[in-house]
């Protein structure tokens, strides 16, 4: 009750705490590793309960100042370590790979099949159609070699055609004898990789032929839909979960929700015009990949309200007239809060000022900071039990951050009761705690303890097989091969064998400098 009774006080009027016991400040080196700590804080809470109490989720809170950036980042850590937790920011469309991946296909049409971007679209994991081309053994390899190889830097017609003359080259003979034997050989590879990439560029190029040049909203839906399912990229959607170390249902069904939301708010125009019983706008494809990129923009799905025995996961704004027995607050640098100016304002403070001055009821910059010194302070007075205050020290350019002001204010008011400090600085992936929190310890805490000789958990994790388990033995053996030799080997890019050093001489010279 000491910071709902002395925050923001005057230092001379404010009385010291006899304790700060219950709060802490979590000082982080950078967002990925302050959301890391948090995670790994409130399993360890919900694991050991607190002095004997069991926990349970619904008595904790996580509360941002703005979510937008955190949120993400949030949910993949959550999700690694079995966190139940209730989001109320929903995730937004932009943050979808799918129906990011269906906006890169529209601009690779729009653009005219640039050389990056048609390699981004076929190498993307989105882009999996059910072609029998595409089923060929190495077709992804040669789609991409024969783009390189031929190095065509835009236009969808000139890329075909080249491709066309390339696959329609006759193979030459090999002779084994011959000196020109491994250009030879490497002539006949490249035309045959182009007569397995010729179909699948020609069935993708079908497939943007099938679009309509100009359409409705709704017209158009039907054609993203139909060209989503033509290049595999629904069905990813609507099976895979998105890339977070986790599989978890619900990730899957998020994707979903992104693009039926996608498409109905795409379609929403048409919607309107019945409504007001105009005529319906029309799209060409130039301008419906603008409209695509500004409803993936600005949408966003409804957050998640089932909060039984989950973690509550809110915005300051929601969170201020909620009490918890647990409150984590995230995100408290300098610039998130208070919250910044908001964009796009039209006039300048002392403009603002002569309107208000005119009788207009416009918020002044010391009303706005006295609003957000109150949010905070609603916010940190909800704690019943514990309150834990994080921020971020660095950015992303490691370049140093402050703490919010208001953060300062808070550990002011204490006086001279010390306040416990977390520096989370370590930046090695090594976990802290001896008992694994998340799928990902075991291997790492295994791999550190057959460093210094004890294999057995090691062997543990190899022993249960698995893809994981094969690309651990795998990263293993680089390792070793590397820090045991006493020169350049394979991994370095050196190559002893006879035979490669012939061919590399046969092509290159024996005085051809490599980098």
């Amino acid at each position: 009750h000491h910071v709902e009774r002395e925050l923001f006080k005057r230092p001379r009027l404010s009385r010291s705490a006899q304790s700060a016991e219950g709060i802490e400040i979590v000082e982080a080196a950078g967002a990925v590793v302050e959301i890391e700590t948090l995670a790994r804080r409130i399993k360890r809470l919900l694991l050991d309960g607190d002095a004997g109490r069991a926990v349970r989720p619904e008595e904790i809170v996580v509360v941002f100042r703005s979510a937008d950036s955190l949120v993400p980042l949030l949910r993949e850590k959550f999700l690694r370590y079995g966190l139940p937790a209730a989001l109320e920011p929903g995730l937004r469309l932009d943050q979808s790979p799918a129906l990011t991946a269906l906006t890169a296909l529209m601009e690779l049409d729009r653009d005219d099949w640039p050389f990056r971007k048609v390699l981004g679209v076929v190498s993307s994991n989105f882009f999996s159609p059910d072609w029998d081309e595409w089923r060929v053994p190495r077709a992804l390899e040669a789609v991409e070699r024969t783009i390189r190889h031929l190095q065509i830097s835009g236009g969808r017609q000139a890329l075909l055609t080249a491709v066309e003359r390339l696959a329609a080259s006759a193979d030459v003979a090999l002779d084994a004898n011959d000196p020109e034997a491994e250009a030879v050989e490497r002539h006949n590879l490249v035309r045959a990789e182009a007569r397995l990439a010729l179909p699948i560029l020609k069935r993708l190029a079908a497939a943007f032929d099938a679009l309509p040049h100009r359409a409705s909203a709704a017209e158009w839906t039907r054609a993203l839909d139909e060209l989503a399912r033509e290049t595999g990229l629904k069905a990813r959607a609507d099976d895979a979960p998105r890339t977070t170390g986790v599989s978890d249902p619900r990730e899957a069904r998020s994707e979903q929700k992104a693009w039926a939301r996608f498409l109905k708010s795409l379609g929403a125009a048409d919607d309107l015009a019945a409504l007001l019983e105009v005529s319906l706008d029309t799209y060409d494809r130039r301008r419906l990949v603008q409209r695509m990129a500004d409803v993936i923009r600005l949408e966003q799905l409804p957050g998640d309200h089932d909060e039984a025995g989950r973690i509550r996961v809110l915005t300051a704004v929601t969170a201020r007239s909620l009490a918890a027995p647990y409150v984590f607050v995230v995100g408290l640098n300098e610039t998130s809060f208070p919250a910044g100016e908001p964009q796009g304002r039209l006039y300048g403070e002392a403009e603002y000022q002569q309107l208000a001055r005119a009788g207009l009821p416009l918020p002044m910059t010391g009303d706005r900071r006295c609003d957000e010194m109150l949010l905070f302070y609603d916010v940190v007075t909800r704690a019943e039990r514990r309150l834990c205050l994080s921020y971020a020290a660095l950015n992303d350019k490691a370049e140093p951050l402050l703490p919010s002001p208001f953060l300062v204010e808070l550990e002011q008011s204490l006086g001279s009761a010390t306040v416990r400090r977390v520096r989370a600085s370590d930046l090695s992936p090594l976990p802290p705690e001896d008992e694994p929190l998340n799928p990902l310890d075991l291997p790492i805490r295994a791999v550190a303890a057959a460093g210094h000789g004890r294999t057995s958990e090691l062997a543990a994790v190899c022993a249960t097989g698995g893809a994981a388990a094969e690309n651990l033995a795998a990263a293993l053996r680089v390792v070793d091969a590397r820090s045991r030799g006493d020169g350049f080997g394979i991994y370095e890019g050196s190559t002893s064998a006879p035979e490669a050093r012939r061919r590399l001489q046969r092509r290159f010279g024996p005085d051809y400098p490599f980098s």
